[in-house]
């Protein structure tokens, strides 16, 4: 809502329209506020403070509507989309458990101001049940930790509905795989090819190589973390969908140059 004030207040004074009050420094405060009433006990002065930031928030866009219809201005593209991302974010803050998933059936959800594409991935984990942004796909090879497949995902979608197109990946630097091993995410996936997927349920008629195969099965979360932290993949500076499909693969090589110095190096 703060990122959405700001960029209504500045179109305003690009299109020259007068405004009361920015209210600048009452979102300095009730930001405060918010932060303040962060525990469960004062869930109510949160709500009630969140609720008087969107009602400002709705004044300045009804501001700025009346300005523009007022001058019989005519707005460039840029600036109808800031009053959109702008409205929607007013329709979608602060509302009640079951308003908001309704509103989820029926519209989309902005998580970014500057990025609409990003979007909100449930970890399940209890540090950290979300993130934000887009999922990514990765295949390693089974010795030498190469990675040989990288694809980026939109629209938040289930992990094994992905498995087919990380495969035709994998075939464009390698050959057909014939066993690929995955973890629990990977259940009920879509691959019509005839290899054979492994998950840590897949446990009768295990050969030993499978087995020591399985147990290496998790050689692959350090190299994301690796990719994630050293190859600046956990941030992505790149603007835009076509941002998020280059970020991977710049990363990706860049680990595999520096696995291939390791090697060379001895």
């Amino acid at each position: 809502m703060e990122k959405a004030r700001f960029q209504i207040v500045e179109l305003c004074k690009d299109q020259g329209i007068s405004l009361n009050d920015t209210y600048a420094k009452y979102y300095k405060r009730g930001i405060m506020k918010v932060w303040k009433y962060r525990d469960d006990s004062k869930s109510k002065k949160r709500i009630n403070q969140m609720k008087k930031l969107k009602s400002r928030l709705g004044r300045l866009i009804r501001f700025c509507h009346r300005g523009i219809a007022k001058l019989s201005l005519t707005i460039s593209p840029e600036a109808a989309a800031i009053l959109e991302k702008a409205n929607m974010i007013y329709n979608q803050s602060v509302l009640c458990k079951r308003a908001k998933e309704d509103y989820k059936k029926e519209n989309k959800v902005l998580y970014s101001f500057h990025e609409p594409a990003v979007e909100c991935i449930g970890k399940g984990k209890l540090h950290k049940p979300y993130e934000f942004g887009n999922k990514v796909g990765i295949a390693v090879s089974g010795r030498g930790n190469f990675i040989v497949g990288i694809k980026s995902f939109h629209g938040n979608p289930y992990d094994g509905h992905t498995l087919s197109e990380m495969v035709d990946e994998v075939k464009k630097v390698a050959e057909d795989p014939k066993k690929i091993f995955v973890d629990l995410g990977y259940r009920g996936n879509n691959l019509k090819s005839k290899s054979k997927v492994y998950t840590p349920y897949t446990k009768k008629s295990l050969s030993f190589a499978d087995k020591k195969m399985m147990k290496r099965r998790s050689a692959i979360e350090p190299i994301i973390g690796h990719l994630k932290h050293f190859g600046r993949l956990g941030r992505n500076y790149l603007r835009g969908i076509i941002g998020d499909i280059i970020n991977p693969f710049i990363s990706a090589i860049g680990m595999n140059l520096k696995a291939i110095e390791r090697t060379l190096s001895g």
